[in-house]
């Protein structure tokens, strides 16, 4: 199954630190939408982790989609972030 340049929202399942998770650790997130994909599970893991007093810096990519009872290959973009206060 191959999906092209198609937005997904999810909503992560492991909590993120700047001071508590290194570069490597696994991320996991649950797909929202689109519905097809609705309860998915993507996977990937942190590429950078930098913490700081001013403003820190968590950059991670997902790899994986759980669909189906299968994992498929995915490239992965973050284009937007909103924490748990908004």
């Amino acid at each position: 199954m191959a999906v092209a340049q198609d937005a997904f929202t999810v909503q992560l399942l492991t909590p993120l630190s700047a001071t508590s998770n290194t570069k490597g650790d696994a991320v996991r997130a649950t797909v929202v939408s689109p519905a097809s994909f609705q309860g998915d599970t993507v996977q990937g893991q942190l590429t950078e982790v930098k913490a700081s007093s001013g403003q820190s810096i968590l950059q991670f990519n997902f790899v994986s989609l759980l669909h189906s009872g299968g994992a498929v290959p995915v490239a992965s973009t973050v284009t937007s972030i909103a924490n748990s206060q908004g």
